[in-house]
């Protein structure tokens, strides 16, 4: 009996119970593939399985290289899925490292990442409460920046292969990325507050901009290293660290503000705005 003769519905409950289509963990390069197999048979079983493989998959994308580069992979990638199944996406993590010259890439090379994962809605109890269901734990706190939630994303950022790396103001730079990023999502489109008014989780969920967005906040702040190296302690070197901070916040503001000039709330009193620059440089 062939696949395409028994009703979708059934198909649809078959494609659940298929290995290749659970809990997958897909790394997006150049070499993998974009879709399995069983997505390649036909256009049919095509458009009944991607969004299954988007919503049970943890996609992760490294875009070290030249920017034509990776903006091509990731605009393949997202051409793969479609809209429909890019908003069944429920995580996605990007990492790059920081543009440092050689050959100071190799001395302990560091690079860091932005981890976006949809929550489940939980209806809290008279024993539950919002802080009782976060499964970060407290001991994590020295080695991982604490995810923060917006909506119904929570966003994560740290640092590799050394977690919560201060030298050059490298944590200072990701927590900042995690600022512009949710304050990104907290934005609504008029798409956005339309789907929540209805219900429509798939038009609420992640869109191509939100992954170009973050994308390009993260090539903004990998392409603005502040030197470990700068053993100037004078009026000079606290001005090159200073310039080189302030020219990359005053980058995310812009990419920031550009994301909210299609935004409906953009006078809303209860957008938070970017931190300054605070630091003893």
């Amino acid at each position: 009996m062939s696949l395409l003769s028994i009703p979708a519905e059934l198909r649809i409950q078959i494609y659940e119970y298929l290995p290749e289509l659970q809990h997958r963990h897909e790394t997006i390069s150049c070499y993998s593939k974009l879709t399995p197999p069983i997505c390649q048979v036909n256009r049919t079983i095509r458009h009944e399985t991607v969004p299954l493989i988007a919503s049970n998959s943890s996609f992760l994308i490294d875009i070290d290289g030249p920017p034509t580069f990776w903006n091509s992979r990731i605009s393949t990638w997202l051409a793969a899925l479609g809209p429909q199944s890019v908003s069944r996406v429920r995580s996605l993590q990007i990492s790059r490292h920081w543009q440092i010259p050689l050959p100071m890439r190799g001395q302990g090379h560091v690079g860091f990442y932005v981890r976006l994962e949809q929550r489940k809605p939980r209806r809290l109890t008279s024993k539950s409460s919002v802080k009782s269901t976060s499964s970060f734990k407290p001991e994590w706190n020295d080695r991982f920046v604490l995810p923060m939630s917006e909506g119904m994303w929570e966003v994560t950022t740290g640092t590799y292969p050394f977690a919560r790396d201060m030298r050059g103001m490298r944590l200072d730079s990701v927590e900042i990325l995690a600022e512009v990023v949710r304050h990104h999502l907290h934005v609504p489109t008029p798409v956005d507050r339309e789907a929540a008014s209805t219900g429509d989780i798939d038009r609420a969920g992640l869109t191509t901009g939100n992954v170009v967005f973050l994308a390009r906040a993260i090539e903004i702040v990998a392409s603005h290293p502040v030197s470990t190296f700068d053993l100037e302690q004078g009026q000079e070197g606290r001005k090159r660290r200073h310039m080189t901070w302030t020219n990359m916040e005053q980058q995310l503001r812009e990419l920031s503000a550009q994301s909210m000039a299609t935004a409906t709330m953009v006078d809303d009193p209860d957008v938070p705005s970017l931190r300054r620059f605070l630091t003893t440089y």
